[in-house]
């Protein structure tokens, strides 16, 4: 009994082997020849790191931190004022 199972095993290792190889074989030739070992060789790959300034949106407007605090304290100047004003009144009458 054993004798045919022995057979059996060894006819599935062959034919499982057959699959993967076959298997192997369509994948290596779908992906193409190999790439060169030797890193050398090989030519470096540039990448472009040029990145280009927005043309709309707050982003394009602000070139340095005095210009954006300057674009800030030009549109907000009266509610930061008036925030500022608030909390003095409230810190003085605090303090008393």
């Amino acid at each position: 009994m054993a004798s045919w199972l022995e057979e059996l095993g060894g006819d599935l290792s062959e034919a499982t082997s057959t699959i993967i190889g076959a298997g192997a074989g369509k994948l290596a030739s779908e992906l193409g020849p190999d790439q060169p070992a030797n890193k050398a060789d090989r030519p470096e790959q540039q990448y472009d790191t040029d990145i280009p300034q927005p043309t709309e949106g707050p982003k394009s407007k602000v070139t340095s931190p005095a210009q954006a605090f300057n674009e800030v304290w030009g549109q907000y100047k009266w509610w930061i004022a008036g925030g500022l004003a608030v909390v003095a009144v409230l810190a003085v009458k605090g303090a008393r």
